[in-house]
Parts: structure tokens; sequence; C-alpha cells
């Protein structure tokens, strides 16, 4: 079998949905499927994920998350390349990651109609509710209208989606009306690696971790819509309230957050480590004790963290949302956002949830035992790859 991959976003630049891209075509490579990619100009090569790029676009350099009016130049380009690449490859799905990914992949098989291509959507949460929460319609209320008709249209081009997410299933099923038929739960997996001893400690030193506190680490985007007020608010109350902790953050873009702890004067109970590549990440979180997502509901984006976080054998303080509860289950521990305004309100949880496993340590450590036993044994790229792969079948099963 042959699938092309149409991801439109700078693969690959370490984050979240780069990570899934790449693990779910690893894994569908040993299933003796060949996949390549129809990417975007931006990012860096990655070994073994064959990519074919747009040409580079003038002023677009943006590799981190959010919107940008580039975007729709670059999708524009994007859609030529997938129609080239089908022409001379000849693939028999294609798998259009993201809702853009979707839609190009919608009108490339519209355009090479006599192909009788299949296409999955690979969603990974609402893209109303992710632009919402970039403030991407506060100069204009009734773009959201729009986006949200774009969304429901979307929704009902592919002839199966592949929800990354419980709450991505949920969004396509009860706020769009998708068919429960054409939804499958296609869940990230994990790359986590045992780290040794000498590399650790050698991390350790360099960054000027201290041996006597309960290590808390945060990796993933330093963004407002990831959760980094509440982020930021968990470690002022953490050290308001003289817990034992110090912090590892583990992230980028680092501008407004090294700003913040220096005025706040939280620099001496914070390693800010910046941007780090994906394949370096378990070092970072062999030094940890205990694991931290910020990131309050909204968007039903999966938190393809929590699953590296777990395989480490890290205890996880979160919000208690269906994603987390789903991922976690019993070795979560869950913070309640519901009737609670401020971030700094908000992170009152996140740090009660803390200060029990800084008290507790034998409990914080079977926890984390727990989370690891639980994501080896339900969680993995090659479990994804093959529900990808049934999905695959039923999709050309019914042309």
């Amino acid at each position: 079998m042959k699938v092309l991959h149409i991801g439109p976003t700078p693969f690959f630049s370490d984050r979240g949905c780069h990570i899934r891209i790449r693990g779910l075509v690893r894994g569908l490579q040993r299933h003796d499927v060949e996949c390549w990619l129809c990417t975007y100009g931006l990012g860096h090569e990655v070994s073994d994920v064959e990519t074919e790029r747009i040409a580079s676009i003038p002023g677009y350099r943006r590799i981190d998350a959010g919107p940008s009016v580039f975007k729709y130049v670059a999708d524009l380009l994007l859609l030529a390349k997938v129609c080239g690449s089908i022409l001379r490859r000849n693939p028999d799905v294609l798998h259009g990651h993201l809702h853009e990914g979707a839609l190009i992949g919608h009108a490339a098989r519209t355009l090479l109609f006599w192909k009788r291509l299949p296409l999955v959507f690979d969603m990974q949460g609402s893209l109303t509710g992710e632009l919402e929460q970039y403030g991407y319609f506060r100069w204009f209320p009734p773009a959201r209208w729009l986006f949200h008709a774009a969304e429901w249209l979307i929704n009902r081009l592919p002839d199966r989606i592949a929800a990354s997410s419980a709450s991505s299933l949920e969004i396509a099923r009860d706020r769009f009306g998708v068919a429960p038929r054409n939804l499958r739960l296609v869940a990230d997996g994990t790359d986590v690696h045992a780290v040794g001893e000498e590399r650790a400690a050698e991390l350790r030193s360099d960054l000027g971790m201290p041996c006597d506190k309960l290590i808390v680490i945060y990796t993933g985007s330093l963004k407002r819509v990831k959760g980094l007020e509440e982020l930021h608010a968990t470690i002022a109350g953490c050290v308001e309230r003289h817990l034992p902790v110090h912090f590892l953050i583990v992230g980028y873009p680092v501008q407004e957050t090294k700003r913040h702890l220096a005025d706040a004067g939280l620099d001496p109970y914070c390693a800010l480590a910046g941007r780090v590549p994906f394949d370096e990440i378990s070092e970072y979180l062999s030094l940890a004790d205990v694991a931290i997502e910020p990131k309050p509901p909204g968007t039903g984006e999966a938190s393809g963290k929590l699953l590296n976080y777990m395989a480490a054998g890290l205890p996880v303080a979160c919000f208690d949302t269906p994603n987390n509860r789903a991922m976690l289950g019993d070795s979560g521990c869950y913070a309640s956002a519901v009737g609670v305004e401020g971030a700094g309100a908000v992170a009152d949880g996140l740090i009660d949830e803390i200060a029990k496993l800084a008290a507790n340590p034998e409990r914080a450590r079977a926890l984390g035992q727990q989370a690891r036993a639980r994501v080896s044994a339900e969680y993995s790229w090659d479990a994804s790859a093959a529900t990808l792969l049934d999905l695959y079948h039923d999709c050309m099963g019914e042309l």
C-alpha cells in the first residue's frame, strides 16, 4: 500500500503535531506501507520520513504553532505539490493531517477525480476552538461563524476521520454531527527511551539542578494557548508556599517566560532549557520527579507530552479534563478548574497537587510507575498504525 501524507505545517520542528506525523509514518512503515509527506518548505529533515516540499515563501519564517497569513499562500502551493505527487506516484490513500490537510486532500482528489482516491482526515482538535484560543477572532467576531461553518464542511469531506483523542472524536460526533461509523480513535504513541546515569548527571550539572528538591518539569510550547499563564502562576504559587520544588522548563519561545521569571524574582527556582530537539527530550525527562501539564480545557487537542511523561515514569499534575483522564486514568493528579476564573486561581489546584506529591515521594514514585505501566500496555505507534491500516482498507473497500 502507498499512502501520501499531507502536512500543512513546517515539518519537522519539534511540535506535537509533527511528532504525531513522524510517529504514524514510522509505524506504518513497519507494517510495510510506503509513505511520504508533502509539506511546507520550512522545517528540518527527518531521516526516515521522505518529504516533498513546496518552494520557500519570501517573508515566511515562522515554525512555531499559530495562525499566519502566509499559510494561505503555502496551502495553495501545497495543493499543487500534492496533485503533482499523485500524478507521479499513484498513491492508494490520501492522509490529510489537520483541517487544512483534509481540505487540500479533498481538493486534490476532486481535481484528479478519475484516480478515485480515498481520503482520511487526521483530526487533532477543533479548528475553531484553537483559533479562538489564539485570539484570532478578537477583532472580527463574525469570522468565528465562518470558520465554524468551514470546520463543519471539512469534517464531512473525508471518507474517515482518525481522531487523535477522545475529545476530538466527541467534537466531531457531537458538535459537528459526523456519523460514528466514519470516526475512529487513533491515539498518539511515545518515543521516550532510557537515559544513562552518566549523561543524566552531566546534564543536571550543566543546568544547575539542585539535588535536594523535587524537580517539576514542563515540556512544550511556551504560549498562552498552551497554558503559559497557568504555568507562571503555578511556579509563583509554589515559591510563595515555600514548597521544596525546582522547575525545569523545556520549550520555546522563551522570551516571555524568561522576562516573567526575571521580573518576578523566580529565576533561582527555575531552569529554563529553551528549545530542545525532540530526540533529546528523554534526557531532560530523566532529571524530573514530577511533570506538569497546565493546558486549560478548550480545543479538544490531545496532549502528546502526557505520554512522554508517562513513559518516563513521572506522575503528572494536570487539569481534570476528558483527554487527561483518558490518557492518565488513575495515575493522574487532577486539579479542578470548574467555576474558577483567572490564571492564578486556576493554578491553585495544580499547586495543591504538586504539594501533595512533594510531601509524599513514595506516592509520587508509585503513580509514576503506574503511569509507565499504563502507557506501555495501551499506547504505541505500532498499535496506532495498525488501526490506521484497518481504516485505509475500509476506505478502499468502499470505492
